[in-house]
């Protein structure tokens, strides 16, 4: 087989990251883009020696738990991976998988509970986002593409709890505040009950006169209570900047 090929397969399960799992002439295949109980047209991306990897491109026959995406980055980025599964179906899987695992290692559950889960959307309150600046001095901001380098920048992020959407979508504007000798190579975001938190790590700590700027920019958000952390390079922990405490 090579990368040109285009073949069929049926998904018999789904694999941690997401993908789905199928077998052609016997040798295991990760798809992305597909759902257990489909069949699949899919494009062979990578090959190893114990098992293939593809990417869906027409699916064949649907899962009755395929759902419609939310957000509309869920193609490209890489911050999801189950978002065109229905929600509670994504918790037995995930379930099942946990079982799977316990009984692999000699173990069975006297009772089993109902999973705990959190809603389906705005539920998450930290993100690490991966920064890249462009030719013309605009920054692109979101996840990685899966099993790539390359950042998909994303204007909004339907999994973040309030207001961490909104600080997505001003933190390109917001960066570019930074002279082009800082070096952004990551921005954490932390969403608490009493505000939110911007981590930023970069090759350095910029000018007093430019953190005074990403304080005004951060008080012209009008987003509530924020703070701004930093670290340069490998230092072992962010350093809280006193001086962009915002209430």
């Amino acid at each position: 087989m090579n990368n040109k090929q285009m073949l069929q397969c049926d998904i018999i399960d789904l694999s941690y990251d997401g993908r789905g799992i199928g077998r052609i002439n016997g040798k295991t295949c990760f798809i992305e883009g597909a759902l257990p109980a489909e069949q699949v047209e899919f494009r062979l991306i990578n090959q190893k020696r114990n098992y293939d990897e593809g990417r869906a491109t027409q699916i064949l026959s649907k899962s009755e738990h395929r759902v419609e995406p939310a957000c509309k980055h869920f193609s490209r980025c890489g911050g999801c991976s189950l978002q065109h599964l229905d929600h509670h179906q994504q918790l037995e899987l995930k379930q099942q998988q946990l079982l799977n695992d316990l009984q692999r290692g000699g173990l069975t559950p006297k009772r089993i509970l109902p999973a705990l889960s959190a809603p389906q959307w705005g539920y998450r309150r930290r993100a690490r986002l991966a920064v890249q600046r462009a030719k013309d001095g605009k920054f692109l901001i979101g996840f990685r593409n899966t099993g790539s380098q390359r950042v998909e920048p994303i204007t909004q992020c339907p999994v973040l709890t309030a207001p961490l959407p909104d600080v997505v979508a001003a933190l390109p504007e917001w960066l570019a505040l930074l002279p082009v000798a800082v070096r952004v190579f990551e921005v954490e975001l932390v969403s608490a009950d009493s505000g939110f938190a911007i981590a930023i790590e970069a090759s350095r700590l910029p000018a007093d006169s430019v953190i005074a700027r990403l304080v005004e920019g951060l008080q012209a958000m009008g987003l509530g209570s924020a703070q701004l952390w930093w670290k340069v390079g490998k230092q072992a922990q962010f350093a809280r900047l006193i001086a962009a405490a915002i209430s």
